[in-house]
């Protein structure tokens, strides 16, 4: 029986690119963060030395922690959280490789390293001038990571209403509710590339659905390419008119 894990997702449509205000606003909510620790920290330590003020070294090792509490904030959460950090979560995005899969620990670490390159000269500005001009909004260290920063895909909150055959194990039943999950929200590419793979496991173990709601078309009948509405972000439709979604009378919830 095949899985549906992992699933290889490919180049992220363009309408799921993390635009610049999503960046920055995330940005700013993991700096807020930042902010309050170190104004924790600094309180504490005047709380303990009253009276004294810094020397010029010890500036010099506190704006270098200030960088380096930075990178650590970014990359252990980008690396733990599934390339998200509070503020990209909180905005809905998330980093991604730039094949469209998981973002490795390696590739959290390069694109973070370039941080302070991307925040010359100063509140992130190359970095936001490079994802404004960039057609796939990539900043210095997404594009020696190849890594992208995209809009979360919704999935729907319920199970999709079908016809699941009788004979069905629960893993067969589970993998077929999840493939109508997860096939509405992959990019064309992706989802004609992976239809095939699952149609023929469905017509070796039940040849009858496919046999009985679809028929091979001649070149003369082929129904056209199904238009592809913009509004249609998760590609449901397109799903529902599908010789699968007949097979198991696939019924989207709204």
């Amino acid at each position: 029986m095949p899985s549906l894990q992992p699933l290889t997702l490919g180049r992220a449509d363009p309408r799921r690119i993390a635009s610049v205000g999503s960046r920055s606003a995330a940005y700013i909510v993991d700096m807020l963060v930042l902010v309050f620790f170190w104004t924790v920290l600094i309180l504490g330590l005047a709380l303990r030395f009253p009276g004294q003020l810094p020397t010029l070294p010890q500036l010099g090792m506190g704006l270098g922690a200030w960088f380096g509490t930075q990178w650590l904030l970014f990359s252990i959460q980008e690396a733990t959280l599934g390339g998200q950090t509070l503020g990209k979560r909180f905005m809905g995005i998330r980093v991604i490789n730039a094949k469209g899969g998981p973002v490795t620990p390696g590739q959290v670490l390069v694109r973070n390293l370039c941080r302070p390159i991307d925040n010359l000269p100063c509140c992130f500005a190359l970095g936001t001038i490079l994802v404004g001009v960039s057609e796939r909004a990539l900043r210095l260290g997404d594009r020696l990571a190849s890594t992208q920063v995209v809009h979360e895909e919704r999935s729907p909150t319920m199970s999709p209403q079908l016809d699941l055959p009788a004979d069905a194990t629960p893993a067969e039943r589970a993998l077929i509710q999840q493939w109508f999950v997860r096939a509405s929200s992959l990019v064309p590419d992706a989802r004609d590339r992976l239809t095939p793979h699952f149609e023929a496991w469905v017509a070796r173990r039940w040849p009858d659905r496919l046999d009985r709601t679809t028929a091979a078309p001649t070149p003369s009948s082929a129904p056209p390419r199904p238009h592809r509405d913009p509004a249609d972000r998760n590609g449901i439709h397109r799903l529902a008119n599908s010789p699968l979604a007949r097979a198991f009378r696939f019924t989207p919830h709204d």
